[in-house]
């Protein structure tokens, strides 16, 4: 069986909770929908360092965390600094965003052996945080880690 978190699920949870926990601070949709851009281009980014590091470009489909959504190619603070940076909201608000993302995924994987996050891709539980099956829209394309080659001149060619 599988779950599925849809980002507008995710959106609403921010804002209920967000308002509860920081009343009086404005929270405006536009913020909150920038928390799961800066959560994505984390995911992103982690694939891409993946890839360069392990020199498999276009070869990764999913991404093993050391917990929740942090891995070892970027920690749970880079992931909060980006969210924080995406969304305008302070580093509190984006760490309780990012909780808010881990404890529905946690809650989903109790009842289901899959939570698919649109457009993410598919969550399983891992030995330590989430595993990430990677949709395609998530995975690197080698064309982009490739280099244009020079071509000889013709003045070098003789």
């Amino acid at each position: 069986m599988e779950s599925v978190i849809y980002p507008k699920q995710l959106i609403l949870e921010f804002c209920g909770r967000l308002n509860k926990r920081f009343p009086g601070e404005g929270i405006i949709y536009e913020e909150l929908d920038a928390v799961l851009t800066g959560l994505y281009n984390s995911i992103r980014w982690s694939v891409l360092r993946r890839a360069e590091s392990e020199q498999e470009l276009g070869n990764i489909t999913e991404l093993p965390p050391t917990e929740g959504f942090a891995s070892k190619w970027m920690e749970r603070s880079e992931i909060i600094e980006r969210i924080g940076d995406t969304s305008g909201l302070d580093d509190k608000m984006a760490e309780a965003c990012l909780d808010i993302v881990e404890q529905m995924v946690e809650r989903s994987l109790a009842e289901a052996a899959t939570v698919a996050l649109p457009p993410m891709g598919r969550i399983t539980k891992g030995r330590v945080g989430f595993m990430i099956e990677l949709s395609e829209a998530f995975q690197p394309q080698a064309s982009i880690f490739q280099r244009p080659v020079a071509k000889a001149s013709a003045s070098a060619t003789g």
